[in-house]
């Protein structure tokens, strides 16, 4: 309901930031869903007429469903370009970074024979970027928002412009760069592609997932993750490889780790507009140690995965004890 409610409004709205607010904050209190958060904007954003984009975000929690959440003004609003698959993270607290962060309370713990009343608060929040902030880029985007072990539905808007397109921007470079070489920033290293028996690819479009057992040798965590998936779209004749973003945190955790996994031209099968493949990474790569701090496998873990314009579903994975 508050995604039609929020689709239906004209894209002026969003840019001058009109005051609907308490109006959506009364329709989602009022509704039956017990917690949840929206993400919306304008579907065009004109550079020429308007140099910043706001994102209107209204969120609803309740006393005893969500007390594991974190604060929804912690998310991170997660934009993806539907062209080139370049994911882009922003804090939806404008002020990251600028002040102390307020120490969140903690929910009380109910004692024993008193049963908690539940009560629900609804809030929203405006965020605003820039054309900085996609680097000049331009074209069709996915945004939703990732709030620890929350994700809300994603919606998509085109960023347009009067002025000449911009020359080749480093990441677009990447795409055509040689296969498998890139090894260094955020990019996962020791992924395998070979077959995975049993796990089958959405016919539909999309990526399914399983993990291993997780171990521990010579010092050094490991937890394998067989994926197996099948995307929908066009690969350009340039192109050698698209990424796939994988964003995990252990349970709690108000910031995401993304990295990004290469998916390669020759190791993909091509067949009616869709392409597919298997491949196998270690999700410990992800949950690195602090210097002086001993290796150890989290006990669970958030995950999800972004390609262009698909975004999975946010997935716990329980480790166990180790």
């Amino acid at each position: 309901m508050i995604d039609a409610l929020l689709a239906a409004l004209p894209d002026q709205a969003y840019f001058e930031q009109r005051d609907f607010g308490s109006s959506m904050r009364e329709t989602l209190l009022a509704s039956e869903e017990p917690y949840g958060c929206y993400l919306h904007g304008a579907k065009v954003w004109d550079l020429s007429k308007h140099p910043d984009y706001p994102f209107y975000s209204v969120c609803k929690t309740n006393t005893v469903d969500n007390t594991v959440f974190i604060p929804f003004r912690n998310a991170t609003v997660v934009l993806s370009s539907i062209v080139t698959g370049e994911l882009i993270l922003e804090s939806m607290r404008e002020d990251d970074g600028k002040m102390p962060l307020i120490e969140q309370p903690k929910p009380k713990t109910p004692r024993p024979g008193i049963p908690r009343a539940k009560t629900y608060e609804t809030y929203d929040m405006w965020r605003t970027i820039s054309a900085h902030d996609l680097s000049g880029g331009t074209g069709s985007y996915l945004a939703f928002l990732h709030a620890g072990n929350f994700q809300s539905d994603a919606f998509g808007f085109r960023v347009i412009s009067d002025k000449a397109p911009p020359p080749t921007s480093p990441f677009e470079s990447l795409l055509t760069a040689k296969s498998g070489g890139e090894s260094k920033g955020r990019s996962i290293p020791g992924v395998q592609y070979h077959p995975v028996p049993g796990l089958e690819a959405p016919s539909t479009g999309g990526l399914t997932f399983r993990t291993g057992k997780p171990s521990m040798h010579n010092g050094l965590a490991s937890m394998p993750v067989e994926c197996a998936f099948r995307f929908i779209g066009s690969w350009k004749g340039d192109w050698v490889r698209l990424p796939l973003h994988v964003m995990a945190a252990e349970a709690g955790s108000d910031d995401p780790d993304a990295n990004v996994i290469w998916l390669p031209r020759e190791k993909m099968i091509f067949k009616d507009g869709t392409y597919s493949g298997t491949f196998s990474f270690d999700l410990a790569d992800f949950f690195t140690p602090l210097p002086g701090q001993k290796p150890k496998i989290p006990p669970s873990a958030w995950v999800s995965f972004v390609h262009r314009n698909w975004h999975g579903p946010i997935t716990r994975v329980d480790f166990g004890a180790h």
